[in-house]
């Protein structure tokens, strides 16, 4: 019997979430979220949440399928930057609102958006909510 040395760690794929709520001029929530592929939960508070500082959790494998399917629904890996659908003609500006920055990485897609909210997505906002509900997020904030 020889040894052999172990095989290479392959990675497994799967979906890695990141958002995070950026501040504002007033007293927004402001947190950083990473939802790792085997469902571990990193919570990082910056400002106007109950815990500042890091938390961790977990989810199930059933909450990270429907956060597959929640990222498929909104058609996230086809929107730009700001969040919109490619034929969005029109471009507003507007301040004092924080921005929801997700970035999702599955096998065959990548994307990351800074969604403001001021151009009404109503399938992105669904999405941020599924995603602090997934997240557990109500435990810290």
């Amino acid at each position: 019997m020889r040894n052999q040395a172990p095989a290479p760690a392959v990675d497994q794929g799967g979906l890695e979430v990141t958002f995070e709520r950026t501040e504002c001029f007033g007293a927004c929530p402001t947190y950083r979220v990473k939802i790792h592929r085997d469902g571990r939960v990193d919570w990082h508070g910056i400002a106007n949440v109950r815990v500042i500082g890091d938390a961790h959790g977990v989810v199930d494998r059933r909450k990270l399928d429907q956060l597959e399917v929640a990222l498929e629904l909104a058609k996230f890996y086809a929107r730009d930057l700001g969040g919109h659908m490619p034929e969005t003609p029109l471009t507003v500006i507007c301040t004092d609102r924080a921005s929801v920055k997700v970035e999702a990485r599955a096998p065959g897609h990548h994307n990351a958006i800074d969604y403001d909210g001021c151009e009404k997505e109503p399938d992105v906002d669904r999405l941020v909510e599924q995603l602090d509900d997934i997240a557990g997020t109500a435990a810290w904030r």
